[in-house]
């Protein structure tokens, strides 16, 4: 009877453990999972962040400098160059808008998006 008992209790024990360590491995699982969706949210926050600001420092940089080659740029032409969404064409249009002889020549470059 007291082997019974002392068996029981050791059961019991090892039952309670396994349950206890999965509770405490779930619980552990899910905050860790909160956590790194959190910070992987926030960076991707701050990555789009910087991406917009570049691009919308990119397009004023392009219709500052038509503004001071050829004075007054058309809001056509301002809205095209803000509407564009890549980098790469946006540092093109900077380097026609320097090289280009006259605002239509520049504005021929564009392509409405």
């Amino acid at each position: 009877m007291i082997m019974s008992t002392m068996e029981e209790l050791y059961t019991n024990g090892k039952l309670e453990g396994r349950l206890e360590g999965k509770l405490e491995g779930r619980l552990e699982g899910r905050l860790e999972g909160r956590l790194e969706g959190e910070l992987e949210g926030r960076l991707e926050g701050r990555l789009e962040g910087r991406l917009e600001g570049e691009l919308k420092r990119a397009g004023q940089d392009v219709l500052q400098l038509l503004n001071k080659r050829f004075h007054k740029v058309p809001e056509s032409i301002s809205c095209t160059v803000r509407s564009y969404t890549d980098l790469t064409v946006l540092d093109w249009l900077f380097d026609r808008a320097w090289e280009c002889e006259t605002l239509e020549e520049f504005e021929q470059d564009l392509v409405p998006h």
